[in-house]
């Protein structure tokens, strides 16, 4: 059986289709990995390579043609630390909830803004998420599992570092993140 070149055109078609969807789903699985290390760890660089693959994706004709479509951006590092506690219910007391919602919300902001070409607020979302996963480490201790190992290292330097005593801050005051500082000022009598 001879095949006519209408034929052949359309096996290579689909050939090419199936091609593309290999190669799709495999740098989509490359940005979830480098997603997920970034969320983990706040290294810049994972999210760098997150960004770089969703704009070959992106710049890739064949699969423009295919319909396949670069994903958005989407950090998840909240999701991640509310997995950190030994108990589910903890992540639900008042004073984590204030710590995650406020990241949440620096999250969400961030997420947006790298959609959409923006990586301005990077920097400061990484100070804060390590300042929420300092704030959780000293207020639940072990019930809390830091996800990131150079955090870690962090708060036990912090831990063995000498510090003054203020005689303006309560011992039992928790440090806020800057968004809720002022808030919290407000507040108290």
């Amino acid at each position: 059986m001879i095949k006519s070149a209408k034929d052949i055109k359309k096996q290579t078609s689909i050939q090419n289709l199936i091609q593309a969807k290999a190669s799709y789903t495999q740098v989509l699985g490359q940005i979830g990995k480098e997603m997920e290390e970034f969320s983990t760890s706040l290294n810049p660089n994972h999210l760098y390579q997150a960004i770089f693959l969703q704009g070959e994706i992106s710049s890739n004709s064949d699969l423009k043609k295919a319909g396949f479509n670069a994903p958005a951006i989407d950090i998840h590092t909240v999701d991640t630390f509310k997995k950190a506690f030994t108990f589910p219910q903890i992540a639900l007391n008042e004073y984590a909830q204030d710590q995650l919602v406020t990241l949440k919300e620096k999250e969400e902001m961030l997420n947006k803004d790298l959609n959409l070409g923006n990586k301005g607020g990077l920097d400061s979302f990484v100070e804060l998420a390590k300042l929420t996963s300092l704030n959780l480490k000293k207020k639940y201790g072990d019930q809390w599992v830091n996800p990131n190992q150079e955090i870690k290292e962090e708060i036990a330097a912090v831990a063995e570092t000498p510090v003054a005593e203020s005689s303006t801050k309560k011992e039992d005051e928790a440090i806020l993140p800057s968004s809720t500082a002022t808030e919290s000022k407000q507040k108290s009598p």
